[in-house]
């Protein structure tokens, strides 16, 4: 992944549309691995999967979420399953642990 030479604030971050979107880390922007089809219906897939059985487990998939482990490190997950419909003052980011996050970290080999 490859990121932007300039830093960027938080605050600017936060407030900032990115398309396609990107991870925050210690004020530099990097770009996010954009899913291929395989990628795409793995996603589909578990989304499909969390999402029918979501009234039973209370479990709630989200795609494509902010989500913050640190103050200075926000990362977009591909897959955050959450218990319950999660809540953010800022509606940007999700700031709590979540239940279980997937994230593409390499590219498929053929």
């Amino acid at each position: 992944m490859s990121s932007t030479a300039a830093r960027v604030s938080l605050q600017k971050y936060l407030n900032t549309l990115y398309r396609p979107d990107r991870d925050y880390v210690d004020g530099v922007l990097e770009r996010r691995n954009l899913g291929d089809l395989d990628h795409s219906l793995v996603v589909g897939n578990l989304i499909a999967f969390f999402g029918s059985r979501s009234k039973q487990t209370g479990i709630v998939p989200l795609i494509s979420l902010r989500i913050r482990p640190r103050h200075t490190l926000i990362r977009v997950a591909d897959i955050v399953l959450s218990l319950g419909k999660p809540m953010s003052k800022s509606r940007r980011s999700l700031r709590w642990p979540v239940l279980k996050c997937f994230r593409r970290a390499i590219r498929f080999q053929r």
